[in-house]
């Protein structure tokens, strides 16, 4: 009988016929039950590495096992089926070690501002990831087009804010940690400090790039890197003369090679960058450059014009209208604010979801309808979890209505977000102190002052902590250290002076006092150790000296 008379008669092919068809089959199943429900994209995976892996097993059994009769088993079953078992096993394990198989999504229900009930389905933990967004390095020698180094970053920031898969850390975001390390503007940072700061952040991958011109088209070139291994992951360039649609196309890019479940593509909103931010391009230029002189500068008139530029060449753009109304608004000019926040507001329609929060909460703000603001708060981190500045802001929510421990919880979290923003605990340490939590507000503020130990308010905060307590010699030790950090701060000296006198000390407090008065440059000030003065005399039982004083404060207040 020959080779294949006799396969066919042990039915090798009908069998593994039928085991190439099942096994598509399964993987069609599997793939649609992960699309469906939201599970680990890995599963399909999983399925067809077994399927694939087990064919010896198949092709054995088909051959000792699939002719007509009853056949005994073999050694060589006995011995190969346990053996491809193993193999198969410490495959999976090998490919798939590490990797989260849990659900890629999971169902929510909340409620928006107007009290509406909703089911949305969002990330899971596992699912998202985090990405630094660092400024990109002008290569073409033209300095006219610097304004594009922050540019390209807050425009994919916004571009891929639209996809709730993806945690972002825009070079404006960035600038703090960058600025620390000596890189005022942002920009031509060194790779390793790219990589440092992510790390720290615990951020999954850094984007950089560079771009060039030859005065008529411009390549945009970028890169994404593992953040653990500093692994070069993909790279690409691209070629045109449309700005907005090259950062598109970066944007596109970045989505297609950082890890993103199948679950992230169903049903994503993915709008071209020219609807949710601008496709006038002297509008965007005109942005560009006035969030740099607003957020690097600090330069708010010059902010001011370009933000108004930008509006006049783009009516529409939502975005430029919400920055020129916090700019108007920070300059006291109530009208100018209000009437362009409405406007932001009316074309809001045009911001990814997770910006229309920022805007509408700050919208709410600005017209005192607390309710609507926190009930949108509320719904914000319940939909964007890993979204600092939502755990920040529901914070300050929760403590304006005296939920102390509510506010403790979103702030920590915020913390746990991010763990540069240290200067959270001195708000937990606050609020700890108001609970009468006295041995947690002194962690949070040691804490504190272990994170900025040059920040003057660090250790006048301890200071003040241990005065309340009753320990005046560790509450003299962190004033003394304040004072050390600021020489001319009133406030540390009052707080020597005070503590000085509670301690038996009138004449150390009495020079404190002196001393803290030639220090004064403000009208708050002034009255302070005025305050501090009439104290000190009332110590001293010395009525009409304090009367005296009282009476220049009152003098002083007039004049004001």
């Amino acid at each position: 009988m020959s080779v294949i008379k006799e396969m066919v008669h042990r039915r090798v092919p009908q069998i593994f016929g039928l085991y190439l068809g099942g096994s598509w089959a399964a993987i069609q199943y599997v793939d649609w039950l992960v699309n469906r429900y939201g599970l680990s994209s890995y599963l399909t995976d999983i399925a067809q590495v077994t399927l694939v892996s087990l064919i010896p097993t198949v092709l054995l059994l088909a051959y000792f096992h699939g002719a007509p009769n009853r056949q005994k088993w073999g050694r060589l079953e006995k011995i190969g089926i346990p053996v491809n078992a193993l193999i198969t096993a410490g495959l999976l394990f090998f490919l798939f070690s590490g990797k989260s198989l849990d659900a890629a999504s999971q169902t929510v229900t909340i409620e928006d501002e107007y009290g509406k009930q909703m089911k949305r389905s969002i990330p899971t933990e596992n699912a998202r990831r985090r990405l630094a967004l660092f400024a990109f390095d002008n290569q073409s020698k033209n300095n006219d087009l610097d304004w594009l180094q922050h540019g390209i970053s807050f425009a994919l920031f916004y571009d891929l804010s639209q996809n709730m898969f993806l945690d972002l850390w825009s070079s404006e975001w960035l600038q703090d940690r960058v600025e620390a390390a000596g890189f005022s503007n942002g920009v031509n940072i060194p790779f390793a400090l790219k990589q440092k700061i992510a790390r720290d952040m615990h951020l999954d991958f850094v984007i950089t790039g560079n771009y060039q011109s030859d005065g008529e088209n411009l390549q945009l070139d970028s890169e994404i890197y593992q953040t653990k291994l500093g692994k070069k992951i993909a790279g690409a360039s691209f070629r045109g003369d449309n700005y907005v649609d090259l950062i598109d196309s970066v944007a596109i890019f970045i989505k297609n090679n950082v890890d993103l479940p199948e679950q992230s593509r169903i049903n994503a909103v993915d709008l071209p960058l020219s609807e949710i931010l601008t496709s006038n391009a002297d509008a965007f230029e005109n942005y560009a450059k006035g969030r740099f002189a607003n957020n690097f500068r600090k330069d708010y008139a010059t902010a001011q014009q370009l933000f108004e530029k930008a509006v006049a060449d783009d009516p529409t753009f939502a975005s430029a209208l919400w920055d020129l109304s916090g700019v108007y608004l920070n300059n006291g000019q109530e009208v100018q604010g209000k009437t362009v926040l409405e406007k932001a507001m009316k074309h809001h329609y045009k911001l990814p979801e997770r910006n229309q929060f920022y805007l509408k909460s700050f919208y709410y703000f600005v017209n005192q309808e607390i309710d609507k603001q926190f009930a949108l708060l509320k719904m914000w981190t319940e939909l964007y979890p890993q979204d600092v500045n939502a755990h920040l802001n529901y914070g300050s929510a929760l403590n304006q209505r005296n939920n102390f421990d509510g506010a403790i919880k979103q702030w920590q979290i915020a913390a746990d977000l991010d763990p540069e923003k240290q200067y959270i605990l001195h708000n937990i340490g606050f609020i700890q102190f108001k609970k009468g939590d006295f041995e947690s507000a002194l962690a949070s503020y040691r804490r504190y002052a272990e994170a900025y130990p040059n920040e003057y308010r660090s250790f006048y905060k301890l200071g003040d902590m241990y005065e309340d307590l009753g320990d005046f010699a560790a509450a003299k030790s962190n004033f003394e250290k304040a004072l050390l950090l600021e020489p001319g701060g009133v406030a540390a000296k009052i707080a020597l002076a005070r503590v000085s006198l509670n301690t038996g000390n009138p004449v150390i407090a009495g020079e404190m006092y002196a001393d803290a008065l030639a220090s004064c440059t403000s009208l708050i000030d002034s009255t302070n150790v005025l305050d501090g003065i009439i104290r000190f005399y009332q110590y001293k039982g010395q009525v009409r000296k304090a009367l005296d004083i009282h009476k220049k404060r009152l003098a002083l207040l007039k004049r004001s």
